[in-house]
C-alpha cells in the first residue's frame, strides 16, 4: 500500500455545517447533558468509537467538552470527533467523508503548488531574451521615467514569473495537481 502524506490542516477547517440537523443546536439551545459516542484513542494505539457524555460546548474554540462513561476521563473535541446518540449515522459518515476529500485535495493543491515552486527555483526556463526586450520596448515612455533599479526589479520578477508558468504548464502535463505531486522525482 502507498504511503499517504501527512495531513496539515485541520477538519474542522473543511466542515460543511449544512449537514447538521439540530443535534448539536440542541445541546446548545437545553446545555443539558447529552450522550453520544467520540473516538477514544486505546492503548493499543487503535482508534475506537466510545460512549461519552457531552457536558460543556466552549463557543470560541468550537469545541465541546466530553467524558467517556467507561473510563471517566475527559476531554475537549471538535463537532467532527462527536457523533451524539440518536444522530443519522449515514450522514455523519458522509459528513466525515466529505470533509476528508475536502482537506485532501486542498492539501493535494497545496503540495503540487510548493513542488512547482521548487522546480522552478531548481531549473528555471529563461525567458527569451528578445521577449523581455518587446516588453521594455512597448513600455517604452514609462520605462523611461521609472529608475532603473526598479526597472531591473520588474525584469527579474519577469524573470521569476515566467520560469514558475513554464514549470507549472510542464508539471501539469506530467502530474495534475489532483494525482499526488509527491510521486515525481526531483
Amino acid at each position: 500500500a502507498a504511503e499517504q502524506a501527512p495531513s496539515f490542516f485541520p477538519l474542522t477547517d473543511f466542515d460543511d455545517l449544512s449537514f447538521e440537523r439540530g443535534l448539536a443546536d440542541s445541546f446548545l439551545r437545553t446545555g443539558k447533558p447529552d450522550t453520544g459516542l467520540s473516538r477514544l484513542l486505546l492503548a493499543s494505539g487503535e482508534w475506537s468509537w466510545a460512549a461519552c457524555q457531552v457536558l460543556s460546548f466552549d463557543a470560541s474554540l468550537r469545541t465541546f467538552s466530553i467524558r467517556w462513561v467507561e473510563s471517566g476521563k475527559e476531554k475537549r473535541v471538535s463537532r467532527l470527533n462527536l457523533l451524539f446518540d440518536g444522530e443519522d449515522h449515514a450522514l455523519y459518515l458522509s459528513r466525515l467523508q466529505q470533509v476528508q476529500a475536502h482537506r485532501t485535495a486542498a492539501e493535494e493543491a497545496l503540495r503540487h503548488t510548493k513542488r512547482v515552486d521548487e522546480l522552478a527555483r531548481r531549473a528555471p526556463e529563461a525567458i527569451p531574451s528578445a521577449k523581455v526586450n518587446a516588453i521594455l520596448d512597448r513600455l517604452g515612455r514609462v520605462a523611461g521615467t521609472l529608475p532603473l533599479e526598479l526597472v531591473n526589479k520588474l525584469v527579474a520578477e519577469l524573470h521569476e514569473s515566467y520560469a514558475r508558468a513554464a514549470t507549472q504548464i510542464d508539471l501539469d502535463v506530467q502530474l495534475p495537481y489532483a494525482t499526488d505531486a509527491s510521486a515525481l522525482a526531483l
